[in-house]
């Protein structure tokens, strides 16, 4: 039915409301106003009544509808796509009238989240989300634009930070991944690669692959890890705040968990685990485009070799292709707790945590979590007397392995002090 088609692209955010108003207009007004109406199935009954006066109001400039509260938004282009929005991840029946205006204040008015992403932009990341395997030309038959222009796309996502990368099992390639607070001469000497942190307040600790596991006090070694993208609440920009009464979903997501007894591992010789490490690493950054011709170069592999490797690497669940977020849009935290966050899994952006074990075999998790700059606040008093916080700066990649020169990533962030 046209009439559902064109209220479902309003609510969506897939057509303007300059132009939504002029292809509605050729179809009677009860019929679009009882469909409209019946889109909000959860709503209550005087609440439904609202928001259809409103739509009818101001796509068919119905005169004997007086004006109500929310006739205020309406200018707002988000106010439409809003409304489905509140209805399908916000709206609980225990909500009163004024809490739910203030919602839409927080959201239209003072636009205190979101990203401004297009709706193109939005439709590919849950495409991509959804099957990360997806060919472009795939992508674009389902969202009926050509090849070039999700390329495109994908490439202005990628540099706004969000990416098709993976989470890669380096314990199945016989390494070990760590966390640290010392750049030592020993861990450079038996690293592939280090990211090195900076945070404020002051502090700076280390992420990397060891080739040889080493004791060191100062070493956390990742057991088991995850990431997870709420693409929801990234694409239409969901405050911590209008989560907070929502109960806990089960975490979809299989982790990774290095060290399982059966754990399938890659045969690794001395001969391969360099290149076979490397091209994981890359697929981290960028799992359609490794830089697959340099590692051939570097290591004297044909490409065809690591395109196998990469697929047998893929068919055993060693590298699992996901959407990275890594957006100077966002603020990026790191969170230190004894036990795992589990109520901010199905609440924030982006969240990739890694369960870790210090040199007396004691449990911690590190959180990598990007929330909207206006959550902080909200989220400082939610977890402040359970996690040591603090923002992530600066983040800078160094590549040690012995066939290629140094920094291969460098990336900063907004420094938030409010």
């Amino acid at each position: 039915m046209v009439e559902t088609q064109l209220i479902n692209l309003l609510l969506s955010g897939g057509i303007e409301p300059c132009n939504f108003r002029l292809k509605i207009n050729d179809f009677p007004e009860t019929r679009v106003k009882n469909l409209f109406r019946d889109s909000f199935p959860k709503f209550t009954s005087s609440l439904k009544t609202n928001f259809t006066n409103t739509f009818i109001k101001y796509f068919f400039n119905n005169k004997e509808i007086s004006i109500n509260e929310f006739w205020k938004f309406v200018d707002h282009k988000d106010f439409w796509v809003q409304i489905r929005r509140f209805h399908d991840f916000i709206y609980s029946r225990d909500m009163n009238y004024n809490r739910i205006l203030k919602y839409f204040e927080r959201c239209l008015v003072k636009r205190s989240t979101k990203l401004n992403l297009s709706y193109l932009e939005q439709r590919i990341i849950e495409k991509a989300d959804e099957n990360p395997y997806s060919l472009y030309k795939e992508i674009a038959k389902k969202l009926n634009v050509s090849e070039k222009t999700v390329s495109t796309t994908i490439q202005n996502l990628r540099s706004r930070g969000i990416f098709l990368g993976c989470v890669a099992s380096y314990y199945s390639a016989d390494s070990y991944e760590f966390f640290s607070f010392n750049f030592n001469k020993n861990l450079k000497e038996n690293s592939l690669f280090i990211d090195e942190f900076h945070l404020f307040p002051r502090f700076k600790i280390l992420y990397g692959v060891l080739l040889q596991k080493i004791s060191n006090s100062s070493i956390y070694y990742v057991q088991e890890k995850q990431s997870f993208l709420n693409r929801n609440v990234l694409n239409m920009g969901v405050s911590i705040k209008d989560w907070k009464k929502h109960s806990i979903q089960k975490f979809s997501d299989k982790p990774i968990n290095e060290e399982e007894d059966n754990k399938q591992c890659f045969p690794i010789t001395s001969a391969n685990k360099n290149y076979i490490l490397k091209l994981m690493r890359n697929c981290e950054l960028d799992y359609r485009r490794p830089e697959i011709k340099q590692i051939s170069q570097d290591y004297e592999i044909s490409i065809r070799t690591l395109f196998r490797v990469k697929s047998k690497l893929k068919d055993m669940g060693i590298i699992q292709p996901k959407i990275i977020v890594d957006s100077d849009e966002l603020m990026n935290l790191l969170l230190i707790t004894n036990k795992e966050l589990l109520d901010l899994y199905n609440k924030v952006p982006y969240i990739k945590t890694y369960r870790v074990l210090d040199n007396n075999d004691n449990t911690l998790w590190f959180s990598f979590v990007s929330i909207f700059v206006s959550d902080f606040h909200f989220l400082y008093t939610l977890v402040n007397n359970k996690a040591e916080l603090f923002q992530i700066i600066n983040k800078k990649s160094i590549d040690l392995s012995k066939h290629l020169d140094t920094s291969i990533m460098h990336s900063k962030h907004k420094v938030y002090t409010k």
